[in-house]
């Protein structure tokens, strides 16, 4: 395509593109990581909703990166001013306009993508099985709340600039809410602040009742609650993206930016076995052992360092993770049969709490 005149509208930053490559190649390289780690600790046939949903993250991802390079040579709507537009001859405006067209477009393919990470998370959360009615319920709520908000964002993208066609036209301009579309900014920000700080109502609980210590509780924390670097990291694209003038530059930058810290923070605790020496020795995968002298391979049904240890303190399979006065209550609590139940009670009358825990493992 014909490149239009950088001295006319464009705005030229040497530096936008490479660092949004960059932004693009350090995702990728996360994503990959990823699946590398998956398929080492628990194959393809452990693959979970939360694997295979970083497809179509990845390809949301690279159709966002083609947007900004495109329209940091065509520009759009958001370019030119009123003033500007009796001057632009025909071939400008059809550039300009096949830019806005790419621009509107990833109103649909940016949130997207940033929408599809929060599943990720969920799904992430529902292997690791908390237990608990009333966490299967949040979960169930939560899975509800992010897809109703998608489906509110998208209606607001698509009527708020009427008619549909002002979304790109250039002859005559817009007004704002077609060109910069403030009003896409904030119903996003805030959706996306409100979803984030829903998805922490799954693991800060869990960190109150994780029988470890603090620093521990700190460092699962910080894999867990990925949420809060993406509100933090959505809130600081919005000031800016709204405090400064408007420009393709500026929002496409800090869309990438946004981005490249989510896909980071979910994957994170997925690459956590990287840490530990089982990922690096030859063979089968073996999950890390937290007791001595146990050798038996990797069952873990999330394949994770991370998931390893949550299981060790708060997972239905082992030890007494509650601040219970008794194991018969957690068990009832996190949903096991009634017979699981009554198996543990003839039990616990000849075991030591230690060894109770222990019999609750075998019969598990």
């Amino acid at each position: 395509m014909q490149e239009t005149d950088a001295k006319t509208y464009l705005e030229i930053d040497p530096t936008h593109l490479p660092e949004v490559w960059s932004w693009y190649g350090i995702g990728v390289f996360f994503i990959l990581a990823r699946f590398a780690v998956r398929l080492r600790t628990v194959g393809v046939s452990g693959f979970h909703g939360d694997d295979y949903l970083n497809i179509p993250f990845l390809i949301l991802y690279t159709i966002n990166l083609w947007v900004v390079q495109v329209t940091y040579r065509t520009g759009g709507n958001i370019n030119v001013t009123p003033e500007m537009v009796p001057s632009l001859s025909d071939q400008e405006v059809a550039t300009l306009e096949y830019g806005s067209k790419l621009e509107f477009m990833s109103w649909y393919t940016y949130p997207g993508s940033i929408w599809v990470l929060k599943f990720i998370v969920l799904f992430f959360y529902r292997r690791l099985t908390f237990g608990g009615t009333l966490r299967r319920r949040t979960l169930r709520t939560l899975f509800g709340l992010c897809g109703l908000s998608w489906m509110v964002l998208y209606l607001s993208i698509t009527f708020t600039c009427r008619p549909f066609r002002n979304n790109w036209i250039v002859k005559p301009l817009p007004g704002p809410e077609c060109t910069f579309r403030p009003q896409n900014f904030w119903i996003l920000v805030c959706l996306n602040v409100i979803t984030d700080a829903a998805l922490l109502a799954i693991p800060l609980p869990i960190l109150w009742h994780l029988r470890v210590s603090f620093r521990r509780k700190i460092g699962v924390g910080i894999l867990l609650s990925s949420g809060v670097f993406i509100i933090s990291s959505a809130v600081v694209r919005a000031i800016t993206t709204l405090t400064g003038s408007p420009s393709i530059i500026n929002i496409n930058r800090w869309g990438f930016r946004e981005t490249a810290v989510g896909i980071m923070s979910v994957t994170l605790p997925i690459l956590s076995p990287m840490a530990t020496p089982e990922f690096w020795m030859k063979g089968p995968y073996r999950r890390n052992q937290y007791r001595a002298g146990s050798h038996h391979p990797n069952q873990a049904r999330f394949g994770n360092w991370l998931g390893t240890m949550v299981l060790q303190y708060i997972d239905e399979q082992e030890g007494e993770p509650f601040k219970e006065p008794t194991l018969t209550k957690y068990l009832h609590d996190a949903g096991y049969p009634t017979e699981l139940t009554e198996r543990w009670n003839s039990s616990k009358g000849s075991s030591t709490s230690t060894g109770g825990a222990a019999s609750i493992n075998t019969m598990v």
